[in-house]
């Protein structure tokens, strides 16, 4: 075993200049290559992940400002269409006061002309009264005088 470690030295000093090359190389390329390599990859993730994420946050901005205009063009039509029924609502009462001012006037104007047809039938009647006596006399006068001639 001794003859095997005493022939394997000479290899082993031999290699420690390797093993040293390629420990320095493990530390050089980690260093200079792997390390801004990894950081420019991390940039380039945070970048694409940044941008994705900011399009997700634009698009929940963009669907919360939709919801709330629609919220508030719902408010406005409701609104409006409250406004319009109030509107309708005056003007209806504003129509039936005024048919009920046309409707009093047209009774008022109508007992007027009943009353004026009442005292002109009362008094038609007097007139045809007196008339009718006058006639009657007159009948009465003639019927008789013709008798009496």
């Amino acid at each position: 075993m001794e003859d095997i470690l005493h022939s394997l030295r000479p290899i082993l000093l031999n290699s420690i200049p390797t093993f040293c090359f390629l420990l320095f190389l493990v530390i050089y390329l980690r260093a200079m290559y792997f390390r801004p390599v990894a950081r420019i990859l991390k940039l380039r993730y945070d970048a694409t992940e940044g941008a994705k994420k900011a399009a997700e946050e634009s698009l929940r901005q963009a669907e919360l400002r939709v919801a709330e205009y629609e919220e508030k063009l719902r408010a406005a039509r409701n609104e409006i269409y409250a406004q319009q029924d109030k509107s309708l609502k005056a003007i209806e009462a504003e129509q039936a006061s005024q048919l009920e001012n046309v409707r009093r006037e047209a009774e008022a104007t109508i007992t007027k002309a009943r009353e004026e047809l009442a005292t002109e039938v009362e008094g038609a009647k007097k007139s045809l009264e007196a008339q009718s006596s006058e006639m009657a006399d007159q009948i009465v006068s003639r019927i008789l005088g013709g008798r009496a001639a």
